[in-house]
């Protein structure tokens, strides 16, 4: 109903995983996952309908994540073990499955586009693990991570 009210054109979409699930206290981690999957669907398919009726050109930026469950279960050696319930990081999985229907499901739609956001990392971490700490009183703030014995080069 809102995006016939409105005539919203530009749409910011950003979701959030029940977790823990409070909606459904005996919910499983996938359970919640499907349900974030089952609302970003859901969103997208009224949005073609509302288009069909009225063809007012949209763009979508959704704040997506990736599909983990997907990228483990094609890696020829798994590298995250699944949770108890089968999920594999069902806060991203979720968003990234959501993602690929979207484009699936608009890249035929004149006037509908779709733009995927993907940022793993959020403002909020800086106020954790990740904050900037001050650089012996210069402007510049070094921001540390840890990343093991990996090297980022």
């Amino acid at each position: 109903r809102a995006l016939i009210d409105t005539g919203a054109r530009n749409i910011f979409l950003v979701t959030t995983t029940d977790l823990p699930p409070e909606s459904a206290a005996s919910a499983s981690l996938k359970e919640c996952e499907e349900l974030e999957y089952e609302s970003i669907k859901n969103f997208f398919d009224v949005l073609k309908a509302v288009h069909g009726k009225n063809r007012l050109e949209r763009h979508v930026v959704f704040s997506t994540l990736d599909d983990v469950q997907s990228i483990n279960d094609d890696s020829p050696i798994p590298f995250i073990k699944p949770l108890d319930d089968g999920s594999v990081v069902p806060h991203y999985s979720g968003k990234g499955r959501a993602g690929r229907y979207a484009l699936r499901l608009l890249e035929s739609i004149d006037g509908l586009t779709l733009t995927l956001l993907t940022l793993p990392f959020l403002h909020s971490n800086f106020l954790a693990s990740t904050i900037p700490l001050p650089d012996g009183g210069n402007i510049q703030w070094t921001i540390s991570a840890c990343f093991g014995d990996a090297s980022i080069d």
